[in-house]
Formats: structure tokens, C-alpha cells, sequence
């Protein structure tokens, strides 16, 4: 098991683990001189410092010191990215426990997790690109291209695939939106195929994407400016409400009553309250 990593996420921790030993390799930064490079402070130790800022546990900030051997070190380069970067129930926060034991918000963990990760895999790519070391550089590259394709290029493809495979247009699929169901209006609708009659059957891929939180306010943006609005005066309206829209659809797991709250009232007052 990797050092202050679940071994549920080891695949995760290995990958990492890779990634770093060669960006090591390449700075030759080896187990017999990791530890005073670790310790210099010199201006031309970049990747000195960019280490520093890499570990956390078993790390001596004042004596510039890793306490353990270099496979330790690798262990904790990597379990550093991964508590950060994969999504942990377990790092919600104070604010997010005390939530999920209030009458209001449902499932709560999830979309915390998501946006914390998300904004720290963004923060991760920019400190390598900006780390001033060609490997880290290449590999920020890497991981904010892998980030983005999986956010918005993947979900995007595959819709433009199944319009291609099923003769959809896009005023097809717009007109689509107002046919789902309330939840699903603002999802990345893909279709599968047609009825008897003709009609669009489809599959919401936002139920299987989980990064959806971070796309699901810029899709509803979107939907209220592509409902009609052909002026700038009703496109800046259509935004304005797309931006309140999303922000509601951003809050809803944390706003709504919970789903026990709500069948308490229910069962005490009865239907309709």
C-alpha cells in the first residue's frame, strides 16, 4: 500500500508515480541526491523547490528534509496529487459534514468532491507548465489537455457522433430539451437511435460523466441563449438568466430539502406540504 493513499486509489498513485520518476530522471534527481537538492534554496533550483512544494507528510519544512528513503519520496510526490486531485469523501470539509447532517442538500460529497479536484487538476497543470523544468512543462501540457478532453471534448464528440450515426440535426436536438424531463434540460442529451414514429431516442451522458458539475452551468448558459434570443439586448437577458439558472442548478444538491427531510414532512403532514 502507498504511503497516506487508500488502495483503492493505487492505480491512480502509480500512474503518478511513474510520471514523476521520469521527470526525475531527466533532472537527475536520484536517491543519492534528492536530499541536498531538496535542501537547496539557490534561485537555479527549480526543481528543489517545485519538490518542497510536492510533499506534505514526513516532510521537515524547517530542515528542508524528507523523512524516509526515495521510494518513500516518490510515494508521497504521488499520494500528494492524488489526495488532491481524485475525488475523496473523505475531504469534503467541515463545511460539507456539517451539511449533510442539516435537513437540506442531497448527496452533497459528490459535487464538492468534483469541484475541488477540478479546480486543483486546473492548479496542478499551470504550477508544472510554469515550473520553468521541460519535463514538468510537458507534463502540465499533458494533464490539462487529458482534463479538457475529458471535461467538454469527450462528452462533445460523442454527441456529434450520435447526431452523425442518426441523421439528428441540431434543431433536432434543441427541440429535444423541451421534451425532457427537468433534470435532463440542461444535460449533454446523445442520441441512440429512433421510435417507430421517427422520433429521437437519447441517452443523458450526464448522469454517467462525472465531471458534469463543472459543465453542467456553462450548457445552461448556453440553452437560454439559444432559446430565441437574436438581439443584444435579448442575448445579454438570455445570459443573465442562463448565469441565475446555472447557479441554481450549481447549489441545488446543497439548497434542496433532503430526500429524508421531505419524506418526514410527508409522512407527519401529509401529501401536497
Amino acid at each position: 500500500q502507498k504511503r497516506g493513499v487508500n488502495p483503492k486509489l493505487a492505480d491512480s498513485s502509480n500512474l503518478e508515480r511513474n510520471r514523476f520518476q521520469q521527470v526525475l530522471d531527466s533532472s537527475k534527481v536520484n536517491a543519492t541526491n534528492f536530499r541536498r537538492i531538496l535542501a537547496d534554496e539557490s534561485a537555479e533550483n527549480k526543481i528543489g523547490k517545485f519538490l518542497r512544494k510536492s510533499v506534505s507528510i514526513d516532510y521537515d519544512s524547517a530542515a528542508k528534509q524528507f523523512n524516509g528513503s526515495f521510494d518513500e519520496f516518490l510515494d508521497e510526490i504521488a499520494a500528494n496529487i492524488v489526495r488532491n486531485n481524485v475525488p475523496n469523501y473523505s475531504y469534503i470539509g467541515r463545511a460539507g459534514r456539517a451539511l449533510r447532517l442539516s435537513p437540506f442538500g442531497n448527496f452533497i460529497a459528490f459535487p464538492l468532491e468534483i469541484l475541488r479536484t477540478g479546480n486543483n487538476i486546473i492548479e496542478q497543470g499551470i504550477k508544472e507548465i510554469h515550473s520553468g523544468i521541460p519535463a514538468l512543462e510537458k507534463l502540465g501540457h499533458k494533464r490539462l489537455l487529458s482534463f479538457g478532453l475529458t471535461v467538454g471534448a469527450i462528452p462533445q464528440a460523442l454527441r456529434e457522433t450520435g447526431k452523425a450515426l442518426n441523421n439528428a440535426t441540431e434543431d433536432e436536438m434543441e427541440a429535444l430539451k423541451r421534451f425532457v424531463p427537468e433534470w435532463s434540460k440542461n444535460s449533454t442529451l446523445i442520441p441512440v437511435g429512433r421510435d417507430e414514429k421517427g422520433y429521437l431516442k437519447y441517452l443523458d451522458f450526464s448522469y454517467s460523466n462525472a465531471y458534469d458539475t463543472l459543465t453542467r452551468p456553462l450548457q445552461t448558459v448556453y440553452n437560454a441563449i439559444a432559446e430565441g434570443a437574436t438581439t443584444e439586448e435579448s442575448v445579454l437577458e438570455a445570459s443573465g438568466k442562463g448565469m441565475l439558472l446555472a447557479t441554481k442548478e450549481l447549489m441545488k444538491p446543497f439548497s434542496e430539502e433532503s430526500i429524508f427531510t421531505q419524506a418526514l414532512t410527508e409522512s407527519v403532514f401529509g401529501r401536497g406540504v
